[in-house]
């Protein structure tokens, strides 16, 4: 009986250890989770800005297009 009593002691430690490292993983694969998240939200961020800086970039080549071409081309010469 005490052989029995000793092997299941053994039993209940490998266990108490074996939650233990899955508790850690499991805390451990909600931090990745939210930094995924977290990073994903950035990137989202990231791509909004991006579109805008398009968009200013493509008006600001436009209008120095116009400007050359109201110099090339003055209003008074028509």
């Amino acid at each position: 009986m005490d052989v029995r009593c000793q092997e299941l002691t053994e039993d209940v430690t490998l266990l108490a250890d074996e939650k233990s490292k899955l508790v850690d993983q499991s805390a451990r694969d909600e931090s990745l989770a939210l930094r995924v998240t977290t990073l994903e939200r950035d990137l989202a961020k990231s791509q909004v800005r991006v579109t805008e800086l398009e968009k200013v970039l493509y008006l600001q080549q436009f209008f120095r297009g116009f400007c050359i071409l109201i110099r090339a081309y003055p209003i008074g010469r028509f």
